[in-house]
C-alpha cells in the first residue's frame, strides 16, 4: 500500500468480497494512519457478505459458543473476536467444535511460513496437547507445531513417502503413522526423537481418494482405508509383537470409495464412511474376543455422507453430508421390547433405545444421549414418542 493522507477521505474498491477480510485489513490500515473510510465498493460477492461490520447478536452468540477458545484465538492472531467481520464470526459460528477452529488455525499456520504450495493435508496433537504434527503432500514431510508459541519448531522429511494422506498418533504419544495414497505405504515417525523410523508397505494399492487412518485406543492397531478397493488393512502396531509395524490382515466391506472412519473410544468397532452410490456408513468389528472379529456387521445408509466422528463417549456417530447430519446412536444395550421413550432437559436429549436392524435382520436397540446445538442447517432426529414435560 502507498502512503496515506491524513484527515483524508478514503473510498474502497474492490472486484469481490467473500469475508470482508480484505476490506477490513485496508480500512484498518487507512485510519490507523490517521484517514477516514467514507464507504466501501464491491462489484460482486455472497449476498451475505454484505453486511461487513460485526453485529452485536452475532458477537454475543459466537462468545456464547466459543468463548472458551477466545483468549487463545487472540494469542494466535492478535486480535479477540470483536475485530472479526460478520462472515467471519459466522463462519466460527458454523465450526462444531473449538478443535476445528484449531485444526483450520494450525494449517494457516503452515501455510504462512512458507511450509508447502501444496498445503498440509492431515493434523494429529500428542496426548499432552503441546505439538502438532501436520503432513504435507510436496514436499513429503511431516511439521512440528508448537501449540504453545504456535510455530513451526522442527520438519521430519518422508523419504520414500508419495501422495501422504493422514495421520494419526498413538495413545501413548511416541509414533506417529502417516498414510500414503500413491505408494502403497504407511510412514513411522518417532515422537521422542523426531526421525522416520520405518516406511510400511501395504498389500492393496490405495490410489483413488484420501486414506483415511486411525488407531485402537491400546495402541495396539493402526487401520488404513483403501478407497479403490473398499478395504481397511491391519498393522500392527504394538511394540511388544513380532510382527510390530508390519500389515497383519485387511478387512473387506460390502462397498467402495472408503472416506473418513473413526473407532468407538472402547476400541471394539470402527465407523467408515463410504462416498459410493448409495453412501452410507459401515460398522466394523474390532473386538477381538467377538465371533466377527474384522468384519463388517452393519452399515446405515446416508445420502452424501462425507465424514464421520463419534462422541467421547461413544454413545453417538455424527455422520455429515448433503445439507445435514445424521445422529445414530452406537451403545448397544440389549433386545428389550419395552416403549421407548425420549426424554428432553435443558439442552440434553436422552434416548434409551433406538431400533436399528442388524446384519442379518434382527432388531438391535441402542441407548444415545445428545445435547442440542444450533447449527446452520436444521438438524433432525426421529424417535417413537417424546416424553412430554
Amino acid at each position: 500500500m502507498g502512503d496515506v493522507i491524513i484527515d483524508a477521505e478514503y473510498l474502497i474498491l474492490d472486484d469481490f468480497i467473500g469475508m470482508g477480510s480484505t476490506l477490513a485489513n485496508i480500512k484498518s490500515f487507512i485510519e490507523n494512519a490517521g484517514a477516514k473510510i467514507a464507504g466501501f465498493e464491491v462489484l460482486t460477492g455472497k449476498p451475505e457478505s454484505s453486511q461487513l461490520y460485526l453485529r452485536s447478536k452475532t458477537l454475543e452468540n459466537l462468545r456464547e459458543k466459543h468463548g472458551k477458545f477466545e483468549k487463545e484465538f487472540k494469542e494466535i492472531v492478535k486480535f479477540d473476536y470483536s475485530c472479526l467481520t460478520e462472515s467471519e464470526a459466522r463462519y466460527l459460528l458454523r465450526a462444531k467444535t473449538i478443535e476445528r477452529i484449531r485444526n483450520q488455525l494450525t494449517r494457516s499456520i503452515c501455510e504462512n511460513d512458507g511450509v508447502s504450495a501444496w498445503g498440509p493435508r492431515g493434523i494429529a496433537f500428542t496426548p499432552d496437547g503441546k505439538e502438532a504434527y501436520v503432513n504435507i503432500l510436496s514436499p513429503e514431510k511431516v511439521v512440528v507445531i508448537s501449540t504453545e508459541t504456535h510455530t513451526v519448531v522442527d520438519s521430519i522429511s518422508l523419504v520414500g513417502a508419495d501422495g501422504s494422506s493422514e495421520i494419526a498418533i498413538t495413545p501413548d504419544g511416541s509414533r506417529a503413522y502417516v498414510s500414503n495414497r500413491d505408494n502403497s505405504t504407511v510412514s513411522v515417525i518417532d515422537i521422542v526423537t523426531r526421525t522416520l523410523m520405518t516406511t510400511i508397505p501395504v498389500s492393496l494399492d490405495p490410489y483413488g481418494g484420501g486414506t483415511s487412518i486411525t488407531i485402537t485406543p491400546d495402541g495396539n492397531k493402526a487401520y488404513i482405508t483403501h478407497p479403490k478397493f473398499g478395504s481397511i488393512a491391519v498393522i500392527d502396531t504394538n511394540p511388544a509383537s513380532s510382527s510390530f509395524n508390519q500389515e497383519i490382515g485387511t478387512i473387506s466391506t460390502t462397498s467402495t470409495d472408503l472416506g473418513r472412519m473413526t473407532i468407538a473410544s472402547y476400541g471394539k468397532m470402527i465407523f467408515v464412511v463410504s462416498h459410493s452410490t448409495p453412501s452410507e456408513m459401515l460398522v466394523i468389528d474390532t473386538d477381538p474376543s467377538s465371533p466377527t472379529f474384522h468384519s463388517q456387521i452393519g452399515s446405515v445408509e446416508k445420502i452424501g455422507a462425507r465424514d464421520v466422528v463419534v462422541s467421547p463417549n461413544s454413545s453417538v456417530a455424527y455422520v455429515s453430508g448433503g445439507e445435514t447430519i445424521s445422529v445414530i446412536g452406537i451403545e448397544r444395550v440389549g433386545n428389550s421390547t419395552d416403549d421407548c421413550w425420549a426424554i428432553y432437559e435443558n439442552g440434553n436429549l436422552h434416548i434409551p433405545c433406538i431400533k436399528v436392524k442388524g446384519p442379518s435382520g434382527e432388531e438391535w436397540h441402542y441407548e444415545a444421549d445428545m445435547q442440542y446445538e444450533p447449527l446452520s442447517d436444521p438438524m433432525t432426529f426421529q424417535v417413537t414418542r417424546a416424553k412430554p414435560k
